[in-house]
């Protein structure tokens, strides 16, 4: 049965601001945007909201809705179409006109009309040109942790992915060759990454006219890595009886800590235990697009944005920031400062991405913030941390050089420590797993159970 007709499309803009920043010439950006791509079409632009945060200490996000009205009506198809055409403009020029400080930040297009509505219950064999692990620096900078595939590992790795849509499984695999030069192993070695559509809150998509696109999944949890032992000794499955998808649904993948090699390079699982942003770099636009609208039609949740996302490459300098943070601050704040600020660097990459991403003028500021707010209240700057870690726990979008010294102001006037009870002890609990390390709040012992002072 054909779609009636309609001739109304709409998008959502969404942004963030800077202190000073008038929405007003937000505004203005965006009628000029739409009044250069709009067609045979007018176009209207509602008031501003801001959406209420859910964290005290979330960034404030504004929206506006712009529809397009169009001349005539148009089919389903054509209003994909225009809606896609529209998106990556958007892409193109917010990073050719603005660069980092464009007003075109997220576009949400209207779920209905915005994507292709095509479906198939499996995608096999979707190419990719890399993938890599990261977080997200404010709406528009993805700050690069790893990567597999690309130009960093050359022609070692070999990355597609499978979509599960009827099982709303998406599953990244990995082939590694070994080089020939390898003192370890010969041949090749099959990696997994499975995650479940249930993971994914927020999908952002980079899809610019006359370049590649990338779609970046903000995750909950990230993956854990599986490895296939010794799979070209698996001779029955390579049987041409069973297509490749089938070998690899038949095939045994055990947890591993690492992916790679020494001969080329190795991700260990502890180096991604705080990327919670995976980056599938697709080998094909149109291919790119069509996953994109069929993950759409079963992802209700999420939200799906398209922007002008820009990749800068942090590598490994990251663990090399908490050393010296806390090689500056541990003599300067107290012991119940320094876990706090550990449990917060420890949760994600986040904060560690923005301080790095800083220049140094205003890097030492935040460090004599730290240092003057620990002298000042320790108490209360302690419970400032934990606040910032629980705004990142619920996905909330965070700049720390900005919420440091207006949420510790806030907490001073009315925080009062807590007096440890007669006969109990304050706890810290520290958790540690393969990947990640949990510092969580400190907290007195519960009923029934006892806690030794050392």
């Amino acid at each position: 049965m054909r779609s009636a007709p309609r001739n109304c499309l709409s998008f959502v803009c969404v942004w963030t601001q800077k202190p000073g920043d008038n929405s007003e010439s937000f505004l203005a950006a965006y009628r000029e945007f739409f009044e250069a791509h709009k067609g045979q079409a007018t176009v209207t632009i509602d008031h501003v909201q801001q959406k209420l945060p859910r964290d005290s200490c979330a960034d404030p996000l504004w929206q506006v809705r712009c529809k397009l009205q169009l001349d005539s009506s148009l089919s389903l198809n054509q209003l994909e179409s225009l809606s896609t055409d529209i998106a990556r403009q958007w892409c193109t020029a917010g990073r050719s006109s603005f660069g980092l400080c464009s007003p075109l930040q997220w576009l949400q297009p209207d779920r209905r009309h915005g994507f292709w509505h095509g479906f198939f219950a499996v995608e096999t064999n979707i190419k990719m040109r890399s993938i890599s692990f990261g977080t997200f620096a404010g709406l528009n900078l993805f700050a690069e942790r790893h990567c597999i595939g690309g130009q960093s590992t050359h022609d070692d790795y070999c990355v597609d992915c499978t979509f599960k849509h009827g099982e709303r499984i998406l599953q990244v695999f990995v082939e590694l060759t070994h080089r020939s030069t390898c003192e370890v192993k010969q041949g090749k070695e099959l990696y997994q990454l499975s995650m479940h559509y249930s993971n994914i809150f927020r999908v952002v998509v980079h899809d610019p006219v006359g370049g590649p696109t990338d779609v970046f999944l903000h995750l909950h949890t990230v993956p854990l890595f599986r490895r296939v032992p010794d799979i070209w000794e698996c001779h029955s499955l390579n049987s041409s009886r069973w297509t490749r998808q089938t070998r690899r649904d038949r095939m045994n993948f055990q947890r591993t800590l690492q992916i790679g090699c020494a001969c080329c390079s190795v991700l260990k699982s502890e180096d991604v235990g705080g990327c919670f942003v995976v980056k599938l770099g697709f080998s094909d636009s149109h291919e790119a697009r069509r996953t994109v609208g069929r993950l759409s039609r079963k992802c209700k949740r999420p939200w799906f944005e398209f922007a002008p996302v820009s990749t800068h490459t942090v590598g490994r300098d990251a663990d090399g920031l908490r050393q010296r943070l806390c090689e500056r601050l541990e003599p300067q704040i107290g012991f119940a400062c320094c876990y706090a600020l550990n449990a917060l660097l420890q949760k994600s990459d986040d904060i560690a991405m923005q301080l790095m991403l800083l220049m140094s003028e205003q890097f030492d500021a935040v460090l004599r913030d730290l240092e003057s707010f620990a002298a000042q209240n320790e108490s209360a700057l302690e419970v400032t941390l934990f606040t910032i870690k629980t705004a990142l726990e619920n996905h909330s979008i965070v700049t720390f050089c900005t919420v440091l010294p207006t949420l510790f102001a806030r907490i001073c006037r009315t925080h009062v420590p807590s007096p440890v009870p007669r006969g109990s002890c304050l706890v810290r609990r520290v958790f540690v797993t393969p990947s990640h390390i949990f510092y969580m709040p400190p907290c007195y012992p519960c009923r029934k159970q006892s806690a030794s002072q050392v």
